[in-house]
Formats: structure tokens, C-alpha cells, sequence
């Protein structure tokens, strides 16, 4: 499946294709007889190659799956749900600003970007305080073994003589 791709999901696939990844998901809610739908479409398939690896694009025909129309609430259409880690994070109704949309979707991955860069500093930063302390008693440990060895054989040798 290539990633720029708008993968249409339904109320079997939408659990297993959307919620089993690890990106932000952006859901078009739709109706295939609806002319704005079938033009706002155009609208995701160009945001789909312009957010090709950082965001994943699905739609769904709600008049065909009403079992995810029900869990999202979905009453008008088009509506775009974003969803990050399954949850929802953002909706837009009907009319939707193409701009404001792609503007979201950038405050939405700088986001995940900076608490991940957070994420890695204070693992890092655990890592470095931890170390020294793990160091130590290794080579303590170590230490003693070696004496123990030093020891024993002090010991063999005595009592070959």
C-alpha cells in the first residue's frame, strides 16, 4: 500500500487499517452521491501527497458503514475526524478550509516531534545519571571476584607445597 494514498476503510477494516498504526489519522467522513464530497475529495488527495509520511489518509461512505458513522458521531458530511494514538484530537464540519486544515496537521507533528525530542532527552538524561552508579558496582563487583580468584589460587599453591 503506498503511503499517499486515501485508503477507503469500512466498519470491518476501520479498526485493523486506521487504529493499528502509529501516525495521525486523518478520516474523511463522506457520502458517494454527494457532489461536495466527490469534489472536496481532490482536496485530501493532494494534502495525502504533501503529508505523505508523517500522516495517514482514510475515507469512509457513512450511508455504507454506519457502525463508525455511530462511534464518531458523525451527522453531516463531509466531515474530517483527526485521530492521534485512536483518539480524536480534532474535527472539522462540512465546509473544510483546505489551508486551516493543513495548518492543524503542522502544529499537530511539531507537536509529536518536540514530545519525542523531550522524550529522548530525559531518557538520555536517566541513562547518564543512572550509569556511573551501575559502573561502579559492576566493577566492584568485578573487583571482589578477582580477589576471590587471587585468593584461591594463593591458597592451591600453599597447599601443593
Amino acid at each position: 500500500m503506498n503511503n499517499n494514498e486515501i485508503v477507503e476503510v469500512t466498519d470491518t477494516t476501520f479498526d485493523y487499517e486506521v487504529l493499528g498504526i502509529d501516525k495521525p489519522s486523518l478520516i474523511y467522513f463522506m457520502v458517494s452521491w454527494s457532489r461536495e464530497c466527490r469534489d472536496s475529495l481532490e482536496i485530501f488527495e493532494n494534502l495525502a501527497d504533501d503529508y505523505k509520511d508523517k500522516v495517514r489518509f482514510f475515507r469512509l461512505d457513512i450511508d455504507r458503514n454506519p457502525r463508525i458513522k455511530s462511534r464518531f458521531q458523525v451527522r453531516l458530511a463531509p466531515t474530517v475526524v483527526i485521530l492521534r494514538d485512536g483518539e480524536e484530537v480534532r474535527r472539522f464540519t462540512t465546509d473544510v478550509d483546505p489551508v486551516e486544515l493543513a495548518d492543524y496537521l503542522d502544529e499537530l507533528l511539531q507537536d509529536i516531534k518536540y514530545v519525542k525530542k523531550q522524550a529522548k532527552k530525559s531518557i538520555g538524561e536517566e541513562k547518564k545519571r543512572k550509569a556511573p552508579k551501575r559502573r561502579k558496582k559492576q566493577i566492584k563487583k568485578v573487583e571482589k571476584k578477582e580477589e576471590k580468584i587471587k585468593k584461591s589460587r594463593k591458597k592451591s599453591k600453599k597447599e601443593k607445597k
